[in-house]
Formats: structure tokens, sequence, C-alpha cells
């Protein structure tokens, strides 16, 4: 399958061609993280997003790599895709985050030849199990009420990942999302949103993004809280699996609640010296 799909205040235009489909299990994972990257971002201000059989791509067109995404899980052809990333992200002088499976296409060798930046290693976690144990932190998780509690969670979004309010508001939106599938789910303390996360469902499968609890919140059971809450609604509404990408600081809170690594990325950057993930927005709950 072959969409692609650019999104504005004008509407959304996309075009699909049917190909084949993936077999392995991990790797299908991967494109399930790809999918639900383009559909997380579907209320954008202004975004350009690709699909294809081995390549998930959203740009935002703002200058911050982990605004600019591409997952590449291809078993072939991951040069072709690689090499239509970097031409892209190039003309539209953004920097972009390219993750490469490490049972993808081998495309990390191409990635070294064409110059991009090794920034680490991504890992994309499956929740096993899934024990819950709600905390006591006192505070009142859920899905967003308002608009201004999702502005709220923005900010500590924002703060938590290293970028601007606004950068942040015009790619994940900063209203409570009208697109079917895309959740937020917020904890709140003595009034005011101290935890935030997002959530898109991908038929059965859920993937979760954007967790970040605020710096003067943390270690208090309110990330822990929430991603539990979050999980026990959306298994309710019929999710029979949860996905997410995480940075190592971001481990232990997940697995907490029965995530495991399934696989590994190597991330890249494209175009810029900007620091992927320095705000480490999975923070510790």
């Amino acid at each position: 399958m072959v969409v692609v799909v650019c999104g504005g205040g004008v509407g959304v235009v996309v075009r699909q061609v049917r190909g084949v489909s993936m077999v392995d299990e991990v790797l299908e994972r991967w494109r399930l993280a790809g999918f639900s990257l383009v559909h997380l971002c579907m209320g954008a201000v202004a975004f350009e997003s690709r699909l294809t059989q081995r390549m998930g791509l959203f740009l935002s067109g703002l200058p911050y790599a982990d605004l600019n995404m591409a997952i590449l899980w291809g078993a072939e052809g991951g040069g072709e895709d690689l090499a239509w990333v970097v031409a892209r992200s190039e003309s539209l002088r953004v920097p972009c985050l390219i993750l490469t499976p490490e049972a993808g296409s081998g495309a990390g060798g191409v990635c070294r030849s064409v110059g991009l930046v090794a920034a680490g290693v991504i890992p994309l976690m499956r929740l096993v199990g899934g024990d819950l144990v709600e905390s006591e932190s006192g505070g009142v998780c859920g899905l967003a009420e308002n608009d201004g509690e999702v502005f709220v969670a923005n900010g500590v979004t924002a703060a938590a990942f290293g970028l601007p309010l606004d950068a942040v508001g015009r790619v994940f939106g900063s209203r409570v999302p009208r697109q079917p599938g895309l959740r937020v789910y917020v904890a709140r303390y003595e009034g005011s949103v101290v935890s935030g996360l997002r959530v898109s469902r991908i038929g059965e499968v859920a993937v979760i993004w954007c967790m970040a609890t605020g710096v003067g919140s943390q270690r208090r059971g309110f990330g822990r809280r929430l991603l539990s809450t979050a999980i026990a609604a959306e298994r309710a509404a019929g999710a029979t699996e949860f996905l997410l990408l995480a940075t190592e600081v971001g481990q232990p809170l997940y697995r907490s609640v029965g995530f495991e690594v399934i696989s590994e990325a190597s991330a890249w950057v494209q175009g810029a010296s900007y620091g992927v993930g320095e705000g480490a927005g999975d923070v510790r709950g």
C-alpha cells in the first residue's frame, strides 16, 4: 500500500495504491508505529506525510528533528526510500529524525554513506501481560476534558522534549482531538495538569506517544498512574495490543506496567545539529 497525505487548513488529500503485506511479526509492529505516526499528526496545522509498504514519514516543516520523523522498516528497497526522505527534507530545509529497525533493510549502512548523524538507539516496546498497579499519588487521571487541559499538556510535552510550545501545538494539535482514534489523557493534581500522553489507535492496536510529566511532579507516581489509566480505558474501548517508542530514561516506567523491548532501531539525523531527545520526553512518572 502507498498512501501520500498532505494536509492543512484546506483539508486532506489522499492517494492509495494496493501492494504487498508485511509478514514478519516484529516488522509488522514497526509498520503499525509508522502508520500511527502519520495518524497522530493528522490534526497538524500543516504537514506532509507519506506511507509506503516500507516506510512511514511525517514532515511538519518546522526546524526541529523530533517533529520531522521517518520510520524505515522495509526488508527490501530501503535505500530508495531513504534517498527520498533525505531529498525531501533537504528540499524543505528541515532536519529529520530517521529510524532504521534492526531487522529492516540494512539502511543503517546507507545512512552512514550519505552522511547522516548517528543519534543513538530507540527501542520499540510492547505491553506483555500488563498487571497494572495504580499508584497512590492522589492525582485524577482520564481524558483531557477541554482544550485548556490539552494546551497545558502540550506545555508539559514541550518542556520535556525541549521544544517550543507553539511548535508542539502546531504538530499535535492544541484542542481535544476530533479525529477518530486519537485521544489525549492527562493526570491532574490539585486542579492542575501535571502529566500527559497521547494515544493513536490503529485498529485494535493502541500506540502511545508524547508521554511526559512536569519536572516538579516527577517521581510521585503521576506518570505510572496516567499510563495505567490510559491502558485500562483503551482496553475497555477494544484495544488488544499496546506499543510505544521509548528513550532510555523512560524505560523503567514502562517496564513497571509490563512493557518489554521487542526491537530496536538506530536513530539518525538528517540536516541539523539539533540534539534529538535532549529533553527525554518520556520522563519518569
